[in-house]
């Protein structure tokens, strides 16, 4: 495992000679170029407030490559991702986001060429008088046959969030492919409420609840991470003082 800590410098390359990668983001703004050459898996965490992260890259020749978005911190959060997938290639991405003021995240994965994969899973929680507007673009381009791209979004919001959007997008300029999207969104079931409120389970620590659920990434996510458990303490710690 690598663990990269990204400070001062504002630019990072991500060669992909390491089996697994986690990139933890304390700088203001920063720049993340993929030049992926074997199969890895990479773990972004967001650690300070007002992050601007932009990455960009491809993934050639069939490897399979995992990158995990999660950014729990208060302030404003601006992501642009890019990345090409192209022949026999697999790409799944998953992201958690915990809005509390601010997020911009757009995100597009194209396919590029023929037998080429992409999965998607956006995770985000909206809290009061936040703001959050994702943009998810999946492309499977023109020469791209047998190839899939797949993405799933769901999205929480909890009492009353300024905006709270996620448009998931589609272009498919070919045929003989697989390509969907999915939306879910709302609010929490009164129903659960009253039944956690049955059992003594006071408002704030239901709603540190329904955001674990949301937003606790799996262990499958931290595969071949030396600091998962340290990270898993750090994301719940986040969570358990939203309301402090």
């Amino acid at each position: 495992m690598l663990k990269i800590v990204v400070e001062n410098d504002n630019k990072l390359v991500i060669d992909g000679s390491k089996r697994a990668y986690l990139i933890l983001l304390r700088n203001r703004r920063i720049n993340i170029e993929y030049q992926i050459l074997e199969s890895c898996n990479i773990v972004f965490v967001g650690q300070i407030q007002d992050i601007e992260l932009y990455d960009r890259g491809f993934i050639k020749n069939d490897l399979e490559v995992n990158v995990t978005y999660i950014n729990l911190e208060r302030g404003t959060y601006v992501q642009e991702s890019n990345i090409d997938v192209f022949k026999g290639a697999k790409l799944n991405v998953t992201s958690k986001y915990l809005t509390i003021d601010e997020k911009i995240i757009n995100l597009n994965y194209i396919n590029k060429d023929r037998y080429s994969e992409v999965n998607i899973d956006n995770s985000c929680v909206c809290l009061d008088k936040s703001v959050l507007k994702l943009d998810c673009t999946g492309k499977i381009e023109k020469g791209a046959k047998v190839s899939k791209n797949h993405q799933s979004s769901r999205c929480l919001t909890i009492d009353n969030p300024k905006k709270a959007e996620i448009k998931p997008i589609l272009l498919i300029d070919e045929n003989d492919v697989e390509a969907s999207h999915s939306l879910s969104s709302g609010t929490i079931d009164q129903d659960v409420l009253f039944y956690l409120y049955s059992r003594g389970i006071s408002y704030h620590d239901a709603m540190i609840l329904f955001i674990h659920s949301y937003l606790l990434p799996q262990e499958e996510v931290f595969d071949g991470i030396d600091d998962a458990e340290k990270i898993i303490s750090y994301l719940n710690e986040k969570v358990v003082n939203i309301y402090a």
